[in-house]
């Protein structure tokens, strides 16, 4: 199973964002989850891409335009693109937050638990 972590940016702070990241890569096996980082209308992948080393599931986009609609549009694409190469689990993480370590595996024991009863 995949697993895609969707997080809209926009102007929040570099570190924040590299924060963000860096708890996407302290999860279960990185080949499991791709992370989708897309920039609602600015262009920053290059200044954060820059800064990161070794994660081959790190995906990034821009919007021509910003939505101005706090990253719902953006979570949608996120969404739509998921749906597009047939994955199931999606997630979502805005820029300025970031997951506990662990975190998905946590989520995927207890969905494995549920759907067997």
């Amino acid at each position: 199973m995949s697993i895609n972590i969707i997080t809209p940016c926009y102007d929040e702070d570099e570190n924040v964002i590299l924060d963000n990241i860096k708890s996407i890569k302290k999860q279960i096996s990185e080949n499991l989850i791709n992370h989708f980082c897309i920039f609602d209308g600015i262009d920053r992948i290059s200044e954060i891409k820059n800064k990161i080393v070794n994660c081959n599931n790190l995906h990034f986009y821009k919007t021509k335009f910003n939505h101005a609609d706090y990253g719902d549009y953006v979570r949608r694409l996120g969404t739509k693109l998921s749906l597009k190469n047939k994955i199931k689990s999606v997630g979502y993480l805005d820029a300025d937050n970031s997951f506990e370590k662990n975190h998905i595996s946590t989520v995927l024991k207890v969905h494995n638990e549920t759907r067997k009863k």
